[in-house]
């Protein structure tokens, strides 16, 4: 299974090395709504992963933020948990996807919206939580810091927030562990925590500071 693993996630790699361009991952994502449920089903590890971020970073009540929604698997694991749940996304196969997925499980508390995880559609401080799955790769390494910290903005302060990869050492549009530290660092997060599971999986959480002035200040 480690050799199989490692194999998806270097065609994964493959598939998006060339480009960043958002026509570009809106077309690769109009192939990938038809299969990416089957892509990643046969690796319950995949789903477990998914599901472990969720269960790090989703309390009672919380209004979470899914950038990179895709088909909605996370919010098959948030919805329940979260007060509402909100799936951004820049591919409208993938919204339509997780559109008739959301219907068929009656989550009534999900809403989809078409948006750019750089230019993300809400107000500072709209959410409790923010995560997101395999969407980071998608972005030019020269903007990582610069999504992330679109992603924190809408995050309020002391929220929490969490990514799910893969390892960056074993495919390398990814990001490796040093510089996701350097890119959450940067974008004004704070208790970082990176844990590496099933041989090339990566969780990472972060919260935003309580006082985003006395970071501010403290980076200057």
């Amino acid at each position: 299974m480690s050799r199989i693993r490692r194999w998806y996630m270097r065609l994964t790699n493959v598939s998006i090395r060339w480009g960043h361009e958002p026509r570009y991952v809106r077309t690769l994502y109009w192939l990938w709504s038809r299969v990416y449920d089957l892509t990643i089903g046969w690796d319950r590890a995949f789903r477990a992963n998914a599901k472990r971020l969720v269960q790090s970073t989703v309390g009672p009540g919380d209004r979470v933020l899914d950038v990179g929604v895709g088909t909605g698997l996370l919010a098959e694991y948030g919805s329940p948990i979260a007060a509402d749940y909100v799936g951004v996304d820049i591919s409208a196969a993938m919204l339509s996807r997780a559109a008739r997925k959301i219907v068929a499980a009656e989550m009534t508390n999900v809403a989809l919206r078409f948006g750019r995880a750089d230019s993300l559609p809400f107000e500072d401080d709209s959410f409790d939580v923010v995560i997101s799955s395999f969407m980071l790769p998608h972005i030019a390494r020269r903007e990582r810091t610069a999504v992330l910290a679109e992603m924190g903005r809408v995050l309020r302060p002391g929220g929490r927030f969490g990514l799910f990869l893969a390892r960056g050492e074993i495919a390398p549009l990814f990001s490796t562990r040093d510089e996701l530290e350097r890119y959450l660092t940067d974008a004004g997060f704070v208790n970082l925590t990176i844990e590496d599971r099933d041989d090339v999986y990566r969780i990472v959480t972060a919260s935003t500071p309580h006082d985003r002035r006395t970071t501010k200040e403290t980076s200057a």
